[in-house]
C-alpha cells in the first residue's frame, strides 16, 4: 500500500496516469452486478484510500465522488463476501470495528498505512494528489462465461500474492462445476474453501500465540495442511507436494469429466473431497483450541514440538474423536508422545512408511486399542529399551528432545504439574529467558579432568552425555561459562526470573537437584556423572515406556455411569515390605522403588520411583498420592485398580 501510494503521488506531481494493473471479473445475476475474480486486494485497498481523501475534496465534487467510488451507506461499491461484509462496511462508514480474520487484518493495515501517510503528508498538494486519483487506470476484462472468467483468471494472475496450491485446486474445481452448468455446487465449493481459509487463519493465529514452531514457519501455509490431509488419506505417497496433489486431483477430475455418468461422479467427487479437507481442516484447529487450553497439549506442541511426520496421524485421530481415547491407563496422544520422544528425536530418525500406510487405513471402524497396538509395535521396532538405553548413553547434547526431558524430569521430580501460565513461562519467547542445555561440567574445562576421575583425554567422550547435562535460563547459562561445578550452585538453586510464586514448580527442578547432590559431594566426578546418566536413562524408560500388553486389552473403556462399582474411594496402595517403617527405611537407603499398576483392564504396567528427594520427615502414602497419576480423580479416570511398591537393593 505504501508503494502504491508512493506512486500515485509521483503520478500526481508529474501529471500524468497510473496504471494499477488487471482486473477480472465475472457477470453477477442483478444488473450492473460483477464478482472480482482477480484484484479483490487492490481494488480493496483503493476505495480505503478513496474513503480517506475524502476529507481533501469539498462542495459538491466531495458528494459525487463519494457516490461514484464508493457508494452510499445502503448500496456500496465494493460488498466484501461472508463475515469480511460488515467489516468493510463498518470501516467506510467510520467505525473501528476488531479483526478477527486474515483477511480483516489485511484490510485494518491497509487502512492504518493510508491514516499515517495522511498524518505525514499535510504539506502535500492534496487537490493533485485527488486528481491523480481520478485519473487511475486498469485494465479491466469482463467474462459473463464463468468458466471463462476462472480461466482468463489462472492466465493473468501474474501480480501480487502468487497463488497457492489451495487457490488453484478451488479454481480448477469451480472450473470443471462450470462445465457442465453447476451454480449451485460453485457456491457450496465456495463456502468451503472459504471456511478452510478462515480455519487457516485461526490455526495460524492459536499457533503464533503458543509458538507451536512448525506452523509458524515461513513455508507453512494452506498448502501444508492440504499435503497432511492427502498422506493421511492415500497412506503410500509419503513424499506428496501440495503440487503432486493438485496434480493427483487435475486426474480425478479429467477421469471423471470423460466418464459415461460424469455429472454425477463430478458433482460427487468434488463434494466428497472438498467436505473431508474441510474436516481435516476443523481437527488442526480443535487442536490448536487444545493447545491454547490444556498444559499437555501446548508441552507436547509448543515445547517438544511434535514432528511434522506425525501430524498427519494425530489429525486424523482427532477427526475420528480417537486422540483422547484411553487405553490401558493412556490417552492415544501419549502413545503419539511417546513415538516422537523415543524415535523421532531421541533416535533422530524419521520413519515414515509403515506409519503413512497406517494412518491411511484409519476409518469410523477403527478402535482405540487398534491404534495403541499399532503405535506400541511401531515404537518397539524403531526404538527398543535396548536402543534408547544405548542412545542416551551417548552424545545427547544437540538433541532437541532435552528442554522436553528435563521439564518432565523436573515435574516428576517436585511432584507438581506445571500450570499452563507457567509452561508459558518456561518456554519464553524471550531470549534471555529461553531454556538452554547446560554442561555441569563445562565443555571448555579450565581444571585437570583427572581432579574429576577421569583418564588422560577420556573427557570428550563424556562431555555430552546425558547426565553431564541439564536445563537453565539462557541468562543464567550465559553467566555461568566454564566455571568449577561447586560454584554454580547457587545458580543452580535459583534460576534467576523464573521461581513460580506459591513456590511451585518452575521446569528447572532437575537443575536444583543437581545442586543438592554437588553440595553433598563437594564435587562432581565421573562416577557421579555416570550415576546420572543411569538415573535419567531409567526415569526416560519409566516416562515414556512401552506397554507390552496393550495386545491383550479387549472390551470398551470402563463408562463413567459404572466407574463407582469397580473403584474404592480411595486407591489402594500396597507397600513391599508391607511395614511402612521398614518400608522408609529400605527407601531412604536405595532411593529407587517399583511401583505396579494394575489396570482394571487386566494389564500391567511398571514405573521406576525415583525417591533421590525422599526424606525422613516425608510420608510415604502421602508421597505416592501425591503424584500426579496417583491424584483423586486422576486414577479412576485413568481406569487403575490399585498398585504395588516395592523396594529393592541395588
Amino acid at each position: 500500500m505504501r508503494e502504491l501510494i508512493d506512486d500515485i503521488q509521483e503520478a500526481s506531481l508529474s501529471n500524468r496516469d497510473h496504471y494499477l494493473g488487471t482486473v477480472v471479473t465475472s457477470k453477477g445475476q442483478e444488473q450492473d452486478h460483477f464478482y472480482i475474480v482477480d484484484g479483490q486486494q487492490r481494488i480493496t485497498s483503493i476505495i480505503f484510500l478513496f474513503h480517506k481523501v475524502l476529507p481533501f475534496i469539498e462542495g459538491d465534487e466531495k458528494i459525487a465522488f463519494r457516490y461514484n467510488c464508493i457508494g452510499t451507506s445502503d448500496q456500496l461499491r465494493l460488498t466484501p463476501l461472508g463475515r469480511d461484509q460488515k467489516f468493510f462496511e463498518s470501516i467506510v462508514s467510520g467505525s473501528h470495528p476488531v479483526p478477527t480474520t486474515k483477511s480483516q487484518k489485511y484490510m485494518l493495515s491497509v487502512l492504518e498505512t493510508v491514516d499515517e501517510w495522511v498524518c505525514r503528508y499535510e504539506a502535500i498538494d492534496k487537490q493533485a494528489f485527488f486528481q491523480a486519483l481520478k485519473r487511475l487506470q486498469i485494465l479491466h476484462f469482463n467474462e459473463e462465461n464463468h468458466v471463462n472468467s476462472i480461466r482468463l483468471f489462472q492466465t493473468v494472475n501474474d501480480r501480487g500474492i502468487p497463488l497457492t496450491n489451495m487457490d488453484k485446486l478451488k479454481g480448477l474445481m469451480a472450473y470443471h462445476l462450470a462445465l457442465v452448468d453447476q451454480e449451485q455446487e460453485i457456491e457450496r465449493l465456495n463456502d468451503n474453501f472459504g471456511k478452510m481459509f478462515r480455519l487457516y487463519d485461526d490455526i495460524l493465529d492459536r499457533a503464533k500465540a503458543n509458538q507451536v514452531d512448525l506452523i509458524t514457519k515461513s513455508n507453512f501455509n494452506e498448502d501444508s495442511i492440504l499435503r497432511f490431509h492427502f498422506v493421511s488419506q492415500n497412506g503410500v505417497d509419503y513424499d506428496a507436494t501440495s503440487a503432486s496433489v493438485l496434480q493427483w486431483v487435475k486426474e480425478q477430475l479429467k477421469e471423471h469429466q470423460n466418464s459415461e455418468d460424469s455429472l454425477t461422479g463430478l458433482v460427487q467427487f468434488v463434494a466428497e473431497y472438498t467436505e473431508g479437507l474441510l474436516l481435516f481442516f476443523e481437527s488442526l484447529d480443535q487442536i490448536m483450541e487444545k493447545v491454547d487450553k490444556s498444559p499437555d497439549y501446548y508441552k507436547l506442541f509448543s515445547i517438544l514440538g511434535l514432528s511434522a511426520t506425525l501430524y498427519p496421524l494425530v489429525i486424523k485421530l482427532q477427526l475420528y474423536e480417537l486422540l483422547s481415547s484411553n487405553v490401558g491407563g493412556k490417552s492415544l496422544i501419549n502413545f503419539v508422545e511417546m513415538i516422537d520422544v523415543r524415535v523421532y528425536k531421541i533416535r533422530g530418525t524419521d520413519p515414515r512408511a509403515e506409519l503413512m500406510r497406517f494412518t491411511g487405513k484409519i476409518n469410523e471402524d477403527y478402535s482405540a486399542v487398534q491404534v495403541a497396538n499399532f503405535l506400541t509395535r511401531f515404537a518397539s521396532n524403531w526404538m527398543s529399551d535396548a536402543s534408547l538405553k544405548a542412545n542416551l548413553s551417548g552424545d545427547m547434547y544437540r538433541n532437541p528432545v532435552l528442554p522436553y526431558f528435563f521439564l518432565e524430569r523436573s515435574i516428576q521430580l517436585s511432584g507438581l504439574d506445571l500450570s499452563l501460565e507457567n509452561l508459558k513461562r518456561f518456554n519464553s519467547s524471550e531470549n534471555r529467558l529461553r531454556p538452554t542445555v547446560e554442561h555441569i561440567l563445562s565443555q571448555e574445562l579450565n581444571l585437570n579432568p583427572q581432579d574429576y576421575g577421569f583418564e588422560e583425554d577420556e573427557f570428550e567422550a563424556y562431555v555430552h552425555r546425558v547426565g553431564n547435562l541439564t536445563l537453565l535460563p539462557k541468562q543464567v547459562n550465559s553467566k555461568l561459562q566454564n566455571v568449577a561445578p561447586t560454584r554454580k550452585i547457587d545458580d543452580y538453586m535459583k534460576p534467576e526470573s523464573l521461581i513460580d510464586e506459591g513456590n511451585r514448580s518452575n521446569g528447572y527442578e532437575d537443575a536444583k537437584n543437581v545442586a543438592y547432590l554437588i553440595h553433598n559431594q563437594s564435587t562432581f566426578t565421573k562416577d557421579m556423572l555416570d550415576a546420572r546418566t543411569e538415573l535419567l536413562i531409567e526415569f526416560c524408560l519409566n516416562r515414556w515406556p512401552l506397554l507390552t500388553q496393550v495386545s491383550a486389552l479387549e472390551g470398551e473403556l470402563l463408562g463413567a455411569e459404572n466407574a463407582s462399582e469397580v473403584f474404592p474411594e480411595t486407591l489402594p496402595i500396597a507397600l513391599i515390605p508391607g511395614d511402612p517403617q521398614e518400608f522408609k527405611l529400605a527407601l531412604l537407603q536405595t532411593k529407587k522403588a517399583k511401583i505396579t499398576i494394575f489396570y482394571v483392564n487386566g494389564s500391567v504396567e511398571e514405573r521406576v520411583w525415583d525417591a533421590s528427594n525422599f526424606q525422613p520427615t516425608s510420608n510415604v502414602i502421602g508421597n505416592l498420592r501425591s503424584r500426579p497419576e496417583f491424584r483423586q480423580g486422576v486414577w479412576q479416570q485413568n481406569n487403575i485398580r490399585n498398585i504395588e511398591v516395592q523396594t529393592y537393593w541395588e
